[in-house]
């Protein structure tokens, strides 16, 4: 079973705002990027267009900031069952970035994941767990269709 250790929902920075943690944290880490910055990916910085998704594993370096505008994005942390396994049979990339098409679709399904976490009902790990294993299956798909975004045509 996944659990939701945290959620931020348009959680904003401003310019210049640096996130760095060396170590990451001892969580796994889905950030969906509203706007573009620079990150941390592969060893090196990369800038990364709006609306771009990153899956950052545990203790994964964490280092990303936009130095000309104020940025947003959301997110979920979470735990439990071996996500990696899951990830990698969807191939899934973790600490990569990749760009997310139907940017609102992702964020309403966090949106889904930060509310059942605010009920606390009997049956609410259970959705949690339930919602974050879709954010995912939804992801692989975004990942999929991108192969077919690049003629332009869909």
């Amino acid at each position: 079973m996944f659990n939701l250790v945290h959620h931020i929902l348009d959680f904003r920075h401003e310019k210049g705002f640096v996130i760095d943690r060396p170590g990451g944290n001892d969580m796994y880490t889905i950030l969906l990027f509203k706007q573009p910055l620079t990150l941390w990916q592969n060893g090196e910085l990369v800038d990364v267009p709006k609306n771009s998704c990153i899956i950052f594993s545990r203790w994964a370096k964490q280092l990303y900031y936009n130095e000309a505008a104020d940025y947003t994005h959301d997110g979920v942390f979470f735990d439990g069952d071996d996500p990696a396994a899951l990830l990698e049979e969807l191939g899934i990339p973790l600490n990569t970035a990749f760009p997310v098409r139907d940017a609102k679709a992702v964020s309403y399904l966090m949106k889904d994941i930060a509310a059942e976490a605010v009920l606390k009902e009997d049956h609410s790990p259970q959705i949690i767990d339930l919602q974050i294993r879709t954010l995912i299956y939804k992801l692989a798909d975004v990942l999929r269709q991108g192969r077919h975004y690049e003629s332009g045509y869909y």
